[in-house]
């Protein structure tokens, strides 16, 4: 009798592992993930900018005043503690009306960086605006030219006025800034920051986009540094666009 129970206990194991080999392998792997949103706030200084056509200081009490403040970035991946890099959302237009962006859902755990791209990668730059399912490419104030995509897509499109007095007195100059073009995309390294991510809790990652950074080691006094408004201006005005690079890329956003 104990020998029958043995044999029938053995054919069960048996049957029972050859059911386990039959399931497919994503069925055996959840990871839990938490929505991350990333909370973007247009600055000027530690001023945050809420509205069109309106005065704001910066840091050392500059006027600046903005009447277009948007950009493109792309490519976000988060990266956690172990140096393990998540994906996360693929484009983002930051407009000055909105501020939370849901970037993913991510996998659980504690991270200590973001990075992405100013701009659009060369997959988006090339595409048509009405290829997304979403609305991120059909701004026309973000083509060169408004009524032709086909010129290229706009990266930084930072419009307004800024004081160029040297007292601050308030004599202030128009800017236009329409940064791009491929040779110009940037990767933001942002210093590190750690947050965790919770199974099924939203977390908030905030960033500061600060305008008044455009014009830092900048003769602002000289029209030519004011403004960039086309493709060939990216292309040939190759010490104002080292600058804003540097900007953009070092002091442009920073991360709470």
């Amino acid at each position: 009798m104990k020998k029958i129970l043995n044999t029938i206990l053995l054919i069960a194991l048996v049957f029972s592992c050859d059911k386990e080999k039959d399931k497919p392998f994503d069925e055996a792997i959840i990871v839990p993930t938490g929505k991350v949103w990333m909370h973007l706030h247009n600055t000027v200084g530690a001023n945050d900018v809420e509205l069109y056509n309106t005065t704001y200081l910066d840091a050392n009490g500059r006027g600046i005043r903005l009447s277009k403040a948007q950009f493109y970035i792309s490519n976000i991946e988060l990266v956690k503690l172990n140096d393990e890099v998540v994906p996360a959302k693929n484009i983002l237009l930051k407009t000055l009306e909105e501020e939370s962006y849901l970037i993913g859902d991510i996998s659980v755990g504690n991270y200590k960086a973001v990075r992405f791209k100013l701009g659009l990668t060369d997959d988006l730059n090339s595409m048509a605006p009405n290829v997304l399912s979403t609305n991120e490419l059909k701004d026309t104030s973000m083509w060169y030219n408004s009524s032709d995509y086909s010129d290229g897509y706009i990266y930084l499109n930072a419009v307004g006025e800024v004081d160029t007095s040297i007292d601050l007195s308030g004599k202030y100059a128009s800017f236009d800034y329409k940064f791009g073009t491929s040779s110009n995309l940037l990767t933001v390294n942002l210093p590190e920051n750690t947050f965790p991510v919770y199974e099924g809790i939203i977390s908030y990652i905030h960033l500061n986009a600060d305008y008044s950074q455009l014009f830092q080691n900048l003769d602002i006094n000289g029209i030519s540094n004011l403004n960039l408004k086309t493709v060939e201006e990216n292309n040939t005005k190759t010490e104002l666009v080292t600058t804003l690079k540097t900007n953009i890329s070092n002091i442009f956003f920073s991360f709470e």
